[in-house]
């Protein structure tokens, strides 16, 4: 008994209980952020790819309209 005393007061301070509710906050907050970023990224790269399928287009048609001069 007097063991488990001293060992507990030696490791306050170093460690701290961790609740499971605090990880899984931790872990919701973690994977917001994340699916945000990707949220974004995707966002992005949808733009870029529209940008690109415009550009595709406007080359098609100037081969078109090259062809039929």
């Amino acid at each position: 008994m007097v063991e488990k005393k001293v060992d507990e007061d030696n490791m306050k301070g170093f460690l701290k209980p961790i609740k499971v509710s605090d990880i899984s906050r931790s872990l919701q907050s973690t994977n917001i952020d994340e699916l945000k970023k990707l949220l974004k990224s995707a966002l992005e790269q949808t733009e870029q790819l529209e940008l690109t399928l415009k550009r595709i287009n406007e080359f098609e048609l100037n081969i078109k309209n090259q062809v039929d001069d």
